[in-house]
């Protein structure tokens, strides 16, 4: 019996979701003073966070959760798939591009008197490419879910395109002070729309293959 791979992908995005969501809760409780309503979640892998490695691991899952979407769409949109997996990479490079907060991870970015350095300017741009090729993976997926028949994919490809819009909105309206809040919804617009995408690309290939159309 041929036994359908694709699940493990969609296991893969649960988990990697799963990993940053722990890392940002147990980030968040062993830095001092630090405010998930006010702090960025990268000041927990900063240069001058406690227990960085910590808010990488949270990062790290992320980046492989984005790149797993992209693998369980392979059989159903190539475009999405290969912009979920640069997604990932982004993200890899985020993790590692790690900011500085001289200060500790608390109220890091209200600290206005640190000078950027060519890391800090490498995670910012890293962050707008995930963003972009996120956005870019959500609306292929949304299209290649919009042309089958059935009426519950059709339903996810609208879900998903007000998710795009969500998101990209939740990032322009990012405040300058106390922008942690508006950080979280936005990473949680972007982490359940990942998983439905997963969910739905994980069905469709198993009936792509059930018919013998991949």
């Amino acid at each position: 019996m041929d036994l359908d791979p694709s699940p493990r992908w969609l296991y893969v995005v649960i988990a990697g979701v799963g990993l940053l969501v722990l890392s940002i809760v147990i980030g968040g409780a062993i830095n001092e003073g630090y405010q998930h309503s006010r702090d960025y979640v990268s000041a927990l892998s900063s240069r001058g966070a406690t227990w960085a490695w910590v808010g990488m691991l949270g990062l790290f899952g992320f980046a492989v959760a984005n790149a797993a979407t992209g693998m369980s769409l392979r059989a159903v949109s190539r475009f999405s798939m290969v912009a979920f997996v640069a997604a990932g990479v982004a993200g890899i490079i985020t993790m590692f591009a790690r900011i500085r907060c001289a200060g500790g991870a608390a109220s890091c970015s209200l600290n206005e008197s640190t000078a950027k350095d060519w890391l800090d300017q490498l995670h910012g741009s890293s962050v707008a490419v995930y963003q972009l090729c996120f956005l870019l993976g959500t609306c292929a997926a949304a299209l290649a879910f919009a042309r089958t028949r059935q009426t519950s994919m059709r339903a996810t490809a609208f879900a998903l395109a007000i998710a795009a819009i969500a998101s990209a909105a939740t990032v322009t309206a990012m405040p300058q002070t106390h922008p942690g809040g508006v950080q979280r919804v936005w990473l949680a617009i972007n982490a359940a729309t990942i998983v439905a995408i997963a969910v739905q690309g994980t069905s469709l290939t198993r009936e792509l293959r059930a018919s013998g159309t991949t």
